[in-house]
């Protein structure tokens, strides 16, 4: 799908790219004529302002936690492992965190872009990083759920297929090629003051239609793919260990081992995780899917004013799955919750001490 050259700084239509952060309140009350289309364009316009400056708080919060815990949670193989997967998840949802919020706020707050935005690298850096994010945080998510499918499966060779140094070893890989996928920004992603914007370059225009599909493919299609089928058999497996547990027991009052609850504990956390990714990612691909195939043609009605709320709305879901994760890991996971607390209270215990 051809973009026009007015195309924004956040106005390419990829799998993974929050479209309305760019268009000024005053442009949509203009175009939208209608009584319900005004009404729907203050919502929306009310929407931006609120959802992601609450969703960086608490999401900074959540992914700084996330990172502090997980250090002191590698108590065996295989959690080591995981919390490599773990960590480089909250940086990199962090990443797409910030990019998105932060040029939402310079949007509205300085009529974007700012004087200091008015170069080519401080154009495309930011879009280089938010995209590469987005993808890696997709993988490193797939990554998570099949080695934890390989520990259910093959718990006697976990050791030796799920370690700290492999894990590194695929979370450096995957960075390597989402940043691949991704470097043609650094240099067809420049500011071009006649339109007092950041775009494509006019010669390498021709390159945004095979980039959405490749973006649409790498961050959404074959990562929503994979999750299905690793979640599938987690939850099989979680299954299929429970009922034998009963069988072996014979007695279905009878708790389970410490052991085996840390083992459903992680593998729920993952698949809780997981789908929550799905559901909150799922709106916007399937928008990308959509515009991609030319199924969505916004108009300046009110279908259209419906249409650009509904993305509105896709797009916080979006930005919701990038600072949900710690308190999903809080929900599902009772030792991050202890450890949780334990960095808590030792910061409260510094913090009266201090005074």
């Amino acid at each position: 799908m051809a973009t026009s050259i007015e195309t924004t700084f956040l106005d390419i239509s990829t799998g993974h790219t929050v479209n309305d952060m760019t268009r000024s309140s005053t442009e949509d009350m203009t175009n939208d004529v209608s009584s319900l289309a005004t009404i729907l364009t203050a919502v929306r316009t009310l929407i931006w302002y609120i959802v992601p400056p609450a969703l960086l708080v608490f999401g900074t919060f959540g992914n700084v936690m996330t990172v502090v815990v997980m250090r002191g949670m590698r108590s065996s193989q295989s959690t080591a492992c995981l919390s490599v997967y773990f960590t480089a998840l909250a940086v990199s949802d962090q990443c797409q965190l910030t990019t998105s919020v932060l040029f939402l706020w310079v949007n509205k707050t300085f009529s974007w872009p700012p004087y200091f935005f008015r170069y080519d690298l401080l154009c495309s850096l930011p879009k280089f990083v938010w995209n590469a994010s987005g993808i890696t945080s997709a993988w490193f998510l797939v990554a998570m759920t099949y080695q934890r499918v390989l520990s259910v499966i093959v718990p006697h060779r976990v050791g030796l297929l799920c370690t700290v140094g492999r894990g590194k070893i695929i979370v450096a890989a995957i960075i390597v090629i989402a940043c691949a996928l991704n470097v043609q920004f650094l240099f067809t992603y420049v500011y071009w003051p006649e339109y007092g914007q950041c775009q494509y370059h006019a010669k390498y225009v021709h390159i945004l239609e095979a980039y959405e599909w490749q973006d649409l493919i790498s961050f959404s299609m074959i990562p929503f793919l994979s999750l299905s089928v690793g979640n599938s058999i987690l939850v099989w497996q979680v299954i299929r260990s429970k009922q034998l547990s009963k069988h072996m027991r014979g007695n279905t009052d009878q708790k389970t081992t410490s052991g085996t609850d840390k083992v459903h504990s992680m593998t729920v956390t993952l698949i809780l995780t997981s789908a929550a990714f799905l559901v909150l990612t799922l709106p916007i691909c399937t928008y990308g899917v959509c515009a991609q195939m030319n199924f969505i043609n916004i108009s300046d009605n009110e279908f259209g004013a419906v249409i650009k709320l509904v993305k509105t709305v896709a797009n916080m879901l979006w930005i919701t799955s990038c600072a949900s994760n710690f308190y999903l890991y809080l929900l599902s996971g009772s030792k991050f919750r202890e450890e949780t607390k334990r960095y808590l209270g030792l910061c409260c215990r510094v913090s009266s001490q201090g005074k």
